[in-house]
């Protein structure tokens, strides 16, 4: 929509407003009212040539911030306390990993640091586990870690 971006609506489609220019994969902070997104798109986890950084827009006022740029990072999902924010991205050597990272983009912890391709983070609602998307097992399968928000 008209060059792409940021936007919100009300449920049947009206009232649309942009918030932000350019973003990917949209995940709502578990109050309302911040948004986390990543700057670059994919198509393939594989196939990428230009690394994503984690940006917060405030759904109110419009507001962004960057919040993590340190390395690659993409389609991110908040924590339910909103206390962090995972995501997936590309690391030296070819391996696409699993991290997290505070809210605020400090903190940062590993999830994954393997050889399989991880990507696709969702926490679970009680926040104890993120789900992910894996070859780990051979072919691609949903797996699970065992985790803790804070």
């Amino acid at each position: 929509r008209d060059g792409g971006g940021i936007f919100l609506m009300g449920a049947t489609g009206e009232n649309v407003r942009r918030l932000t220019d350019f973003g990917f994969y949209p995940s709502w902070s578990p109050d309302g009212k911040e948004i986390v997104f990543c700057s670059e798109n994919f198509e393939e986890p594989m196939n990428r040539s230009i690394f994503g950084k984690l940006w917060i827009v405030n759904a109110v006022t419009g507001e962004k911030r960057k919040i993590f740029e340190q390395s690659d990072a993409m389609q991110p999902s908040w924590s339910p306390s909103g206390a962090r924010i995972a995501f997936w991205g590309y690391k030296q050597g070819g391996q696409r990993d699993l991290w997290t990272v505070s809210a605020d983009g400090t903190d940062l912890k590993s999830v994954t640091d393997d050889a399989a391709i991880d990507w696709n983070p969702v926490w679970s609602p009680d926040g104890k586990y993120l789900y992910f998307i894996s070859d780990r097992g051979g072919s691609m399968n949903l797996w699970r870690a065992a985790i803790d928000e804070k």
